[in-house]
């Protein structure tokens, strides 16, 4: 018999598979520990042993005689704090020298809404186990986007197990009556001797529940963040749901973020961007709900922000095009007509799903890259979109519905397009040689709404294609990748 290690319930699997415990005795899968000898045992066939708490046990000391660490039984019993297991108790001891090192696991990347209790529910074993696994020295702040290992059992977690927080006025019973669940199998599944034992608060493994997974406390429902962990130039999308109707606020780093709540506000959507040169490290999210009643609540976690991988290169210039570097104010009246123009807000969203590439062509220069120029000072520090070569008048197009904010044409920029995709989010299109669409205007993605050129500051033939998202310069790749809420 092969042992599962995903669950905190092996003594009820092992019952299930007509295993029979002896009280008092060491049921083991090959020779007892020397200090067990004087125990009857049955042996069973399989890789763990099952060993019945006598008095004066300590887990230290069982866990000693097996050659395995306190810290794996723990893990495999999913007992929680430092409190030894009661006389009588069966544990499930993994045999061959089992340690923290050799046990199988997988690696799980911590999201805005998890905790390592719930993690421990889903994927076996205890919280403290688990903070021990990981070199967890403050488990009640899971950094989010941190790579955790957890038990690998079968690769997954048990998909037939739901997770259910009690919440005020909630009891296992009315959890039981919901699911039209066995109240007894329930209780035994939970290790709970009496229903009343159950508390507000608590999380509890409900199996076939047909109720979505619930483990925050109230009012907060589910807390999402995508991607994790984030990068710098990139985007992130927050989805909060909330128990009762009201308002959000919410914060990453120094900037607001600006959410945008359904009919009946309890379903909150903001999407946000991270600046170009944020240094990898920990940054503080925060969330902030008000009720009707005007109660609030804070939920604030901290947000692991990888490096994001950018390269440099040097763009050689003709003479009398680095001429018009030497025009500071200039570009710094264009810079600021750029970000003044992407840099507003609408409430209503005009894309759906992915965005499409705004024209055929091979990607010379990608976002982000660091840039030097020759013959003349620095124009960008970095590059601010991505490029598209492509012969002069080749097709360019909307990758997503929106309304055009304006058109024109300016000294670096050429022939210039910008859409506004609402929520904050919008594209630019520059060095076009013609333009097919006036301000004000709606396009559907896929229309075309101009042409690839070489005007302005360009050394060839190409589409600049830029992304701005709540103020901020981001990659538009990632929106052609990854579905933003």
């Amino acid at each position: 018999m092969s042992f599962s290690l995903h669950s905190r319930r092996g003594w009820w699997l092992l019952r299930l598979c007509g295993v029979l415990v002896v009280v008092g005795a060491v049921v083991s899968t090959g020779s007892s520990p020397a200090n067990a000898q004087d125990s009857p045992g049955d042996s069973v066939p399989g890789d763990v042993s099952i060993h019945v708490v006598q008095a004066g046990e300590t887990l230290e000391s069982i866990a000693s005689a097996y050659g395995v660490s306190a810290e794996m039984v723990r893990l495999v019993n999913n007992i929680d704090g430092l409190a030894d297991p009661e006389v009588g108790q069966r544990l499930v001891i993994p045999i061959g020298g089992a340690t923290s090192e050799s046990l199988q696991v997988q690696p799980v990347v911590a999201g805005i809404g998890d905790s390592l209790e719930a993690l421990a529910k889903r994927h076996g074993g205890s919280s403290v186990a688990l903070a021990q696994l990981n070199g967890i020295i403050a488990p009640d702040h899971l950094l989010v986007g941190q790579t955790l290992q957890v038990p690998s059992a079968a690769g997954s977690p048990d998909e037939s197990m739901g997770l259910i927080r009690l919440g005020r006025g909630d009891s296992i019973l009315r959890v039981a009556l919901r699911g039209n669940a066995n109240l007894s199998a329930l209780l035994q599944l939970n290790g709970l001797p009496s229903p009343f034992l159950a508390l507000p608060g608590e999380l509890i493994d409900v199996p076939g529940s047909q109720e979505p997974d619930r483990v925050m406390f109230d009012p907060w429902v589910s807390v999402s963040l995508h991607p994790v962990p984030l990068e710098p130039g990139r985007s992130g999308g927050v989805v909060v749901q909330t128990a009762g109707p009201g308002t959000l606020t919410g914060s990453f780093g120094t900037n607001q973020l600006t959410f945008v709540s359904d009919e009946a506000g309890t379903t909150h959507q903001a999407v946000f961007g991270v600046d170009r040169w944020t240094e990898p490290g920990i940054y503080p999210i925060a969330v902030q709900f008000e009720d009707a009643n005007g109660r609030s609540w804070v939920l604030a976690r901290n947000v692991v922000v990888e490096s994001g991988n950018y390269g440099s290169e040097v763009i050689r210039l003709a003479p009398d095009t680095a001429e018009l570097l030497a025009d500071e104010q200039s570009i710094a009246e264009e810079n600021f007509y750029i970000q003044s123009s992407m840099s507003g807000f609408s409430l209503e969203k005009s894309w759906d799903g992915l965005f499409l590439l705004p024209a055929t062509g091979v990607m010379t220069s990608a976002f982000g890259t660091a840039r030097t120029y020759s013959g003349g000072p620095q124009l960008y520090a970095f590059h601010s979109g991505t490029d598209f070569a492509g012969p002069i008048g080749t097709p360019v197009i909307a990758p997503a519905d929106g309304v055009v904010v304006d058109t024109g044409i300016l000294d670096i920029r050429g022939f210039v397009t910008i859409i506004d995709h609402g929520r904050g989010v919008y594209t630019g299109y520059w060095h076009q040689s013609s333009i097919l669409v006036n301000p004000e205007d709606v396009v559907t993605a896929g229309q075309q709404i101009g042409a690839i050129g070489n005007t302005g500051l360009s050394t060839a033939s190409h589409l600049h294609w830029e992304m701005w998202v709540g103020g901020v310069q981001v990659d538009p790749l990632q929106w052609v990748r990854e579905e933003f809420p």
